[in-house]
This record gives structure tokens, sequence and C-alpha cells, in this order.
């Protein structure tokens, strides 16, 4: 059970390296917005929470611009 849980993470991240990286010539910044905060996640769930930080506070800097720093959506990054 602890092992499929682990390779779906793995999966999770693989998919979205595959997804950044075909996203990666677009102007959707709500998209890039989520898939930082994805990325961000499944870093964390991964046990990595250095590369979590990174994610996170990259989509917390990408909400403020977006929405403004008291709106709900930056302060759920």
């Amino acid at each position: 059970e602890i092992a499929e849980y682990v390779e779906d993470l793995a999966l999770a991240g693989q998919l979205l390296d595959e997804t950044s990286a075909l996203l990666a010539n677009h102007d959707a910044p709500e998209l890039d917005l989520r898939l930082l905060r994805q990325r961000g996640r499944v870093a964390l769930a991964n046990g990595n929470p250095g590369a979590a930080v990174q994610w996170l506070g990259s989509a917390r800097t990408a909400a403020s611009k977006l929405y403004g720093d008291m709106d709900l959506r930056t302060i759920d990054c």
C-alpha cells in the first residue's frame, strides 16, 4: 500500500515536470500558478521540503502578482 503511494507520487512528479515543459511557451498565468502549487505539494509529499518551499514560494509570488497580497487565492498559497 505504501509502495503504491510512493509510486503514485513519483508519477505525479513526472507528469508535472512534463506538463510544465509542454506549457513553457504559453501565456496563462493562472495555469502556471496551479502548476507551481501542485509541484510544491507533490515535493512535500515526496519528503522534499526544500523543493516544496521553493515551488510554493514561487506560487505565492505569482499569486501575489496576479491577485494582490490580500486576496484569498494568494493567502491560500
